[in-house]
């Protein structure tokens, strides 16, 4: 199973590249997951300006269709905060879309120096390798978390459905005892 991640690095508008990620319902999320208002938005911006540039990031897990949009988000958050995201200066935001054919994915976009090696914002193709064996990590450990957290709902169903049984033949039982008395 493969994480696909694609980049692009660019001076450009970066209020462009937001909006389009934007484009559908999903609003932009901070690196808490949390919907950017207009200011937090303009704070973005304004750091992409400073910088003179902006990396678009495209990630999709191959197992995006049995993720949620939320899990697809938190597994975006993971592996952005363990790269690039931890990185000095290099501020960032996300949003997931679901468009029509294509397979659901990530958009992120980050702010930050990239003049040259070493900079914040430089991503060489080892960057690259690791952003995308961590996209498929996370993005297996949130597959596993949703049969994890249904296998756990079966249990307590199953469990809830003994108890209920037992109840239930204890009831009998204290029934039976009381007509032969």
């Amino acid at each position: 199973m493969t994480t696909v991640i694609d980049s692009d690095f660019k001076r450009r508008d970066t209020g462009a590249l937001m909006r389009y990620i934007e484009h559908e319902e999903e609003n932009l999320r901070d690196r808490t997951g949390q919907e950017m208002d207009a200011s937090e938005q303009q704070h973005l911006l304004d750091r992409s300006e400073e910088n003179g540039m902006s990396r678009h990031l495209i990630i999709s897990p191959e197992n995006a269709e049995q993720l949620e949009n939320k899990e697809i988000g938190r597994a975006t958050r993971q592996t952005i905060r363990e790269t690039i995201g931890s990185r000095e200066g290099v501020d960032w935001a996300y949003a997931v879309h679901r468009d029509g054919g294509d397979r659901p994915h990530a958009h992120v976009v980050a702010t930050g120096r990239a003049d040259q090696p070493g900079d914040p914002l430089w991503i060489d193709r080892e960057d690259l390798d690791q952003i995308r064996d961590r996209a498929h990590e996370h993005s297996i450990e949130q597959e596993q978390g949703v049969e994890h957290a249904l296998d756990q709902a079966l249990d307590e169903s199953l469990s809830q459905e003994q108890e209920q049984e037992q109840i239930s033949q204890e009831q009998e039982q204290d029934r039976g005892q009381g007509h032969s008395r």
